[in-house]
């Protein structure tokens, strides 16, 4: 059982408040439960304690299998928030309770390998605690008001889907948010270690002909990062159409 930092837990986290920086986010309804697991990891990782620390940090990454090979001779199914962030992009939880599994998962994890006086043991503590509140928060904010569902007529606007529509509602975003979520994305790496986001850097060069034959909108993760940061993104649908043309 390792050593770590000696730790004095503190008092209970305050409630999450109207000025939080993920707060207008978390109140807006979303479009299916991969939505919600998003909207939930994004409270999760941003979310700072009374000490301005974020305790998401701990959970990033694993214990380094060169530095605590302990770690992973005990843990037999680790997970970090790293992959779980993965998971999320990859739209794996179909059902948010799958998301609750891995959070429960990698939380008592933390709690079986370190010690209870230990930083680490009650940031597990803490972030558990979060996650319950978060997903509880914001599957209420999801449900109908009594005075929506009674309210006389109001019929809903049926519009048919074009290929341009995306699964995701358009969420306004300011643009330090989108130069994270641009350097989250072109950052990101496979099981391997390799950046997934490179193939895609820059177009091909002008002279293969066929590409640009084929390709009638040509597209790269230079040419979003320009737009990035000439504030040309006002929402997440608008980037995500962007990221839909460059795949």
């Amino acid at each position: 059982m390792p050593g770590k930092r000696k730790y004095q837990t503190p008092n209970k986290d305050p409630p999450f408040t109207s000025d939080s920086p993920y707060s207008k986010r978390s109140r807006r309804s979303v479009a299916n439960q991969s939505d919600l697991a998003q909207a939930i990891f994004d409270v999760i990782k941003d979310h700072e304690d009374e000490d301005g620390r974020a305790i998401a940090d701990t959970f990033m990454k694993l214990p380094s299998k060169r530095y605590h090979p302990e770690y992973h001779e005990q843990i037999v199914d680790p997970v970090d928030l790293t992959k779980i962030g993965q998971r999320i992009r990859m739209d794996e939880y179909r059902d948010i309770e799958i998301l609750t599994t891995d959070m429960q998962l990698m939380t008592s994890n933390a709690k079986k390998y370190y010690n209870e006086d230990t930083e680490e043991y009650a940031d597990a503590c803490k972030l558990w605690e979060l996650y319950l509140n978060t997903k509880s928060r914001l599957v209420e904010q999801l449900k109908p008001t009594e005075e929506t569902k009674s309210r006389p007529g109001r019929k809903p606007r049926n519009r048919a889907k074009t290929a341009d529509d995306s699964d995701f509602e358009e969420i306004d975003i300011t643009q330090e948010e989108m130069k994270s979520l641009y350097e989250a994305t072109v950052s990101e790496t496979d099981d391997e270690g390799r950046l997934i986001a490179e193939m895609f850097m820059q177009l091909p060069d002008k002279t293969n002909i066929e590409y640009y034959a084929l390709i009638k909108d040509p597209i790269d993760f230079l040419i979003i990062g320009d737009r990035v940061e000439d504030g040309y993104y006002k929402s997440v649908l608008e980037f995500e159409k962007d990221l839909n043309l460059l795949v």
